[in-house]
């Protein structure tokens, strides 16, 4: 599928920063939460997270709502022209290959400790953004809508997770499931992790 980076790259950042900071206020004020978007940025813990809602969270009209970082238009371009090409683009996969199932390993690289990965981790000499690294494999399908399935398969040698991802043609996600359940005996089941106290 050549054409996905390019489409995942026109439509995955502005729909979901856009969708950020108008889903999160909106969910907040239905369920009475007490919080806003504000106090919510101002107190995520992760620093990659914080940065990301700090830029997101400037109210410079202030009319009391998250200002964003994404044009409306940018927005609608990536949900009626990006995101139905790369929709397109599965279908014609999964129609063209008749297969019920694409696999692939759910990040590019294993789990990794915490500790000195926040921002950058470092894949093939290169240090890259970490989130966008660990979501590299499983944002395309995200983006189309597909659903998709995660399955422990190992461990690395420091004890940290392995996983495969298992992804199926829009609305198959029964059929989906029933290939997870047939797939995961297949491999060992994984031990409880070790937490420090």
């Amino acid at each position: 599928l050549p054409e996905i980076s390019e489409l995942v790259k026109k439509s995955a950042m502005a729909i979901a920063l856009y969708e950020t900071v108008t889903d999160i206020p909106a969910y907040l004020e239905k369920y009475q939460t007490g919080v806003d978007f504000f106090e919510l940025a101002e107190k995520t813990a992760s620093p990659d997270v914080h940065d990301l809602f700090s830029m997101l969270s400037k109210d410079e009209n202030g009319n009391g709502q998250p200002d964003g970082i994404i044009p409306k238009e940018v927005y609608d371009e990536a949900m009626t022209v990006h995101r139905p090409a790369l929709i397109e683009l599965y279908k014609n996969y999964f129609e063209a290959q008749k297969v019920d199932a694409i696999v692939f390993p759910t990040t590019i690289l294993p789990a990794g400790p915490i500790e000195g990965s926040v921002k950058t981790v470092e894949h093939n000499g290169q240090q890259l953004p970490t989130f966008e690294t660990y979501i590299r494999n499983t944002e395309p399908s995200t983006i189309a809508g597909l659903p998709g399935i995660t399955l422990p398969i190992g461990l690395t040698e420091a004890g940290l997770p392995l996983a495969i991802e298992l992804d199926a043609a829009a609305g198959n996600d029964d059929h989906l499931l029933a290939i997870a359940l047939a797939v995961e005996p297949l491999f060992d089941k994984l031990p409880a992790p070790i937490l420090e106290t």
